[in-house]
């Protein structure tokens, strides 16, 4: 069923990003993000900031837009914020807010921020669809952390965690209207370690994926994967846990006009097999950009940095109808 797709359909031109001005090791992700390591970073913040400032100057330069937070409205107790697409997610007329599950992540939910990417992506007003409640059960959902979209086929890949609810992601399919494709990990063979979000071991494109199969614990359930993807995708990169743990998995297609691009760390572009880049080099010209600092610290690397956004003029639109509430004071340009 491959079909040439069109790469605006679910390839944006648009990013939404947090400058790390408080970036730092955070304690509370840790226990469940084995990317994360306490290293003594001299300067760690400063070197954040140059890694954010070269990855945002890559994207610019070759015609992507790139919303930055206003720095007033960051706050000093998150240093988590530079990966804003756990929290917020933009669906054309609509844009989502998700449960977290460390408090000190939850912070980083901010109305003002949501209302200065609509003012600045020319969207007039948008609906709010607010899963946040989902906190006071101990459920939760980490965005396009949790989930790997398939714009094109709505189709939605999720690996259980401790942060990515099997509940909460058939809340969010059955509002947006995609298929649910849950899944289990294990970062070694046979043992209760998960890998902490679905977006680290793979990423789509209009016509490729990249997944780490390995990952997936059970069999039938590597095998459903599998086949969805080769029904839809024409290459199916499949890499190592190695490079699972370089961030290749970690990465995002986004265009400018009809150029598409594939943006990824230095780390994980050393990682690809000159097979690998090759088959990339196919869908799109790769972006890549030094990201080290960001990556030990943070366990996080490219694409979760970057929230994608949507515009209601896009395919994807979701009018005002009952189960989505304005927020609160409305959202208008």
């Amino acid at each position: 069923m491959k079909t040439n797709r069109d790469l605006s359909i679910g390839c944006t031109d648009t990013v939404f990003m947090v400058p790390p001005l408080y970036f730092g090791f955070n304690p509370q992700t840790s226990s469940d993000n084995t990317f994360q390591r306490e290293t003594h970073t001299p300067d760690a913040t400063s070197k954040a900031m140059e890694e954010f400032s070269g990855l945002v100057y890559a994207l610019e330069r070759h015609g992507i837009q790139v919303v930055q937070a206003e720095k007033t409205s960051l706050r000093p107790e998150s240093p988590d914020a530079v990966f804003p697409n756990n929290w917020v997610s933009f669906h054309g007329g609509a844009y989502v807010l998700y449960p977290m599950r460390h408090p000190n992540r939850r912070r980083e939910r901010n109305p003002d921020v949501v209302r200065h990417i609509l003012r600045h992506t020319a969207t007039a007003e948008a609906s709010q669809i607010d899963l946040s409640h989902y906190e006071k059960r101990g459920l939760f959902l980490e965005g396009t952390g949790s989930m790997i979209l398939d714009r094109y086929e709505n189709i939605c890949y999720a690996a259980a965690s401790g942060r990515t609810s099997q509940e909460v992601l058939e809340d969010f399919c059955s509002r947006l209207g995609f298929e649910a494709c849950f899944f289990h990990t294990a970062q070694e063979t046979g043992t209760t370690s998960e890998i902490y979000h679905t977006n680290v071991m793979m990423s789509l494109g209009n016509r490729y994926a990249i997944i780490c199969l390995e990952a997936i614990e059970r069999p039938h359930e590597r095998a459903q994967v599998l086949s969805k993807l080769r029904l839809y995708k024409e290459d199916v990169l499949a890499i190592s846990k190695e490079q699972l743990q370089c961030f290749l998995g970690n990465t995002l297609q986004l265009r400018s006009g009809k150029n598409a691009f594939i943006v990824m760390s230095s780390t994980a572009y050393g990682a690809l097999s000159s097979s690998q880049k090759s088959a990339l080099l196919r869908h799109g010209k790769i972006i890549h950009s030094d990201l080290s600092t960001i990556e030990a610290l943070g366990g996080g690397s490219a694409r979760c940095m970057m929230c994608e956004v949507f515009p209601p003029s896009r395919r994807g639109f979701i009018p005002l109808t009952e189960g989505f509430h304005p927020p609160h004071g409305g959202v208008s340009s």
